[in-house]
């Protein structure tokens, strides 16, 4: 499971570089962080907050 979470993370960060998100990229950033030390509750936490990244990607793209 975290490998995929990983895989996430590294897909993520290319989206965000590409379209420049930068609150993106330090979304993904931390999510590798996380990764790299096993921290399992702040992994939880920074997930379970992917669905409000996502309104905000929604609205720069309606603007």
């Amino acid at each position: 499971m975290l490998y995929k979470i990983e895989s996430f993370a590294h897909d993520l960060n290319a989206f965000a570089e590409a379209n420049q998100f930068s609150f993106l990229q330090q979304y993904a950033a931390e999510i590798t962080d996380e990764l790299e030390i096993v921290d399992l509750e702040a992994l939880k936490s920074s997930m379970k907050a992917f669905p409000g990244m996502v309104e905000e990607i929604s609205s720069f793209i309606k603007k």
